[in-house]
Order: structure tokens, then sequence, then C-alpha cells
């Protein structure tokens, strides 16, 4: 059988793969960020699980020194637990039990990027983070729509 992954396609997309494909993807890699806003934007998470597809998130820090890692909330919660703006995005994705994927050729970056698991994000600071409006990225403007 196998194992197939896709990125950025839509719920439509996924379904007509499914009437298509012998074996359902596996996981769906697509733009997810704190500040799109909310935890499950467009609903593509939960369609994505509920369809079997697990989410890999891709561009976990929108778009790196944007207006997600510049956010006065983002900032005061790095703040409080002594961790850059960066480590506050990247945690909010795991602490959802999401797997993502960054990138940087920058070696303190990835001391960094790796230095969120020993650690959490309070409830609140995950309901802040999940409220907010900073990037106004629309996950499936990047995507296949039908």
């Amino acid at each position: 059988t196998g194992a197939i992954g896709v990125s950025n396609f839509c719920s439509q997309c996924l379904e007509c793969v499914g009437r298509v494909a012998t074996v359902t993807p596996h996981v769906n890699q697509f733009q997810y960020h704190a500040g799109m806003p909310g935890a499950d934007p467009g609903g593509l998470v939960s369609f994505s699980e509920a369809f079997g597809t697990r989410v890999q998130a891709y561009r976990p820090l929108a778009h790196g020194e944007g207006s997600l890692l510049a956010d006065p909330t983002v900032k005061a919660i790095g703040r409080a637990h002594g961790k850059s703006s960066a480590q506050v995005a990247l945690r909010w994705v795991v602490q959802l039990g999401q797997p993502l994927v960054t990138s940087t050729e920058n070696p303190s970056h990835m001391v960094g990027d790796l230095d969120i698991f020993d650690w959490a994000l309070t409830d609140e600071e995950m309901g802040m983070l999940s409220g907010l409006d900073t990037h106004p990225d629309d996950p499936v403007s990047t995507m296949c729509v039908l």
C-alpha cells in the first residue's frame, strides 16, 4: 500500500483524493500559526483530522519578524516564560498537538527552536494566542480551491 502526503489541500481536495486514491493521505501540510485567527482556521484542522489525515504546520512563525512575533501579547507571554516570541509561537502549535516544520540557517535560532519542550503555556495563554488576529493569512489562499 504505502503512504502519501499532500500540501495545501483544502477540504474539497482531500475529499477528491479520498474518492480516487487507495490510501488516505497521512498528512496535509499547510500554513498554520497563531494569529490566523483560531486554532482551527476555516475548520480545516478538524476536517483533516476527521478525514484521518494529520495536519503538519509549516510557516509556524507566520512570516518571521512580521506582526505575529512583534505582537505585544506574544512578547509579554515570552517575557513571562523567559522565552522569545518565536518560541512562544512554536510552543502554541506543539501544545495543540500539531507537528510543525520550520527552517533557519542560523545556529542560535536552531537551538532556540528546539527549546520549546520543557515548558508549557497556561490555558489562559493558549486562549490568548488562539484569539489573536495579528496576521490575516487565509489558510486556503495558498491551497487548491475547487
